[in-house]
């Protein structure tokens, strides 16, 4: 919000989601250059490292600035469930899933927060903001029945599962990140997390094995260019876009990203990877964009008609 809690610019919303919505689609295609010739945790965790560190020098105010030992548990914590469960799944599923299947499934996302909200005291979804979800996993569904991309040629339910989990994570994460725990301006409360989740990534990189398997003599010009690209666009921006949205808008529009940015990785996958779009690809890519714009409108009408509700008599 603004001063004295004005409304923020609604031509610096739609910056903020348009940076969510085209950025984070493009990073499935980024994360699977990368990993093409980088250990996965391991190239996550110095993408949040160097974006975090970056985004506390740069952001305003003194960047000596210590945060409590309050402030970094709930980095930990936050940087647990958004990165490294979140964002660290992905970078290991993705060595065997299609990016575009990755991005799909990911689409749960803005069911877990209706959940979440639900089960932690929020009120029941709206009926079209269900139809919304409903016509978005739709949508999913039939692009997962589009045959072909996984690496083997099979489908693994166990990266599935794990992928899932990683969603639930995300969704609690970014519910909990509403409360305010970090008392720390928005862009260093960002820094802090992506660089507690940094530390986590690369402990869980070296329990996984990756440290004996890094050889940067090896390394594509491609995968460090996209590893780069993670880190400014993917981290710095789009990270901090949402998190700013997360503060101004209700989170189940604001998760409406999950719905669009499958649209932008299947096809880049399927113009860069060469992975399968078909006429079920081009009909499910227009049902989640029609699933978006239902979950906005019901909850733009829900907001409208709260204000527009009589005050309660004194």
């Amino acid at each position: 919000m603004g001063p004295a809690g004005t409304p923020p610019p609604r031509s610096r919303v739609w910056l903020a989601f348009a940076a969510v919505y085209i950025i984070w689609g493009t990073t499935y295609l980024a994360i699977a250059y990368v990993i093409d010739t980088l250990p996965s945790l391991l190239a996550m965790g110095t993408r949040y490292i160097v974006a975090g560190a970056a985004l506390w020098m740069l952001a305003p105010g003194s960047w000596r600035a210590r945060p409590t030992r309050r402030d970094w548990a709930w980095a930990f914590g936050l940087g647990g469930l958004l990165l490294l469960a979140g964002n660290g799944i992905v970078s290991v599923v993705q060595n065997k899933m299609p990016s575009g299947v990755t991005a799909l499934i990911i689409t749960v996302v803005p069911l877990w927060m209706v959940l979440v909200e639900w089960v932690t005291g929020g009120g029941r979804p709206k009926p079209l903001s269900v139809l919304g979800i409903l016509l978005g996993f739709g949508g999913v569904a039939l692009l997962a029945g589009e045959k072909g991309g996984w690496k083997g040629g099979e489908v693994d339910l166990l990266y599935v599962a794990a992928l899932l989990f990683g969603t639930l994570c995300w969704a609690i994460g970014s519910i909990l990140s509403r409360r305010g725990g970090i008392k720390l301006p928005l862009l260093r409360s960002v820094a802090l997390q992506m660089m507690a989740g940094s530390i986590l990534l690369v402990v869980a990189s070296g329990i996984r094995g990756e440290w004996n398997g890094l050889h940067l003599e090896n390394a594509s010009t491609m995968s460090l260019l996209a590893w780069l690209y993670l880190v400014t666009f993917g981290s710095i921006v789009a990270f901090s876009a949402y998190s700013w949205l997360l503060t101004v808008r209700p989170s189940a529009v604001v998760s409406t990203y999950a719905f669009v940015n499958p649209v932008v990785a299947v096809l880049l996958g399927a113009v860069f990877l060469g992975e399968p779009l078909g006429p079920r690809t081009v009909l499910a890519s227009v049902l989640i964009v029609g699933a978006v714009v239902l979950v906005v409108y019901a909850k733009a009408r829900a907001a409208k008609a709260l204000q527009a509700s009589p005050a309660p008599a004194k």
